[in-house]
């Protein structure tokens, strides 16, 4: 499978400021590695990307591919907590 690529949407980036996410803890949660980071499609163009950053923070990304190539546009991102970062544990471990 090819690597994917991520590219920054104005949306992306303004969810991203609103929910206080630093845009390389963005870059960490979708590149950890994968006991680190669990995914989950929705639908047949958005992804779900779910990883923890050198911060420690496990960081949810949601990106929206590109038509049918391996480029996904950044749409959101924010810090999980609460019972969704209990599923992300039980996901990765």
């Amino acid at each position: 499978m090819a690597e994917r690529e991520y590219v920054w949407t104005d949306e992306g980036l303004n969810d991203a400021r609103r929910n206080k996410v630093e845009l390389d803890e963005v870059a960490q949660a979708l590149y950890a590695p994968s006991g680190l980071r669990f995914e989950r499609r929705i639908g047949d163009v958005l992804l779900v990307v779910m990883g923890m950053a050198d911060s420690a923070r496990v960081v949810a990304v949601l990106c929206d591919r590109v038509e049918t190539t391996t480029t996904y546009k950044i749409v959101a991102a924010r810090a999980l907590g609460g019972p969704e970062l209990d599923e992300w544990r039980r996901r990765v471990s």
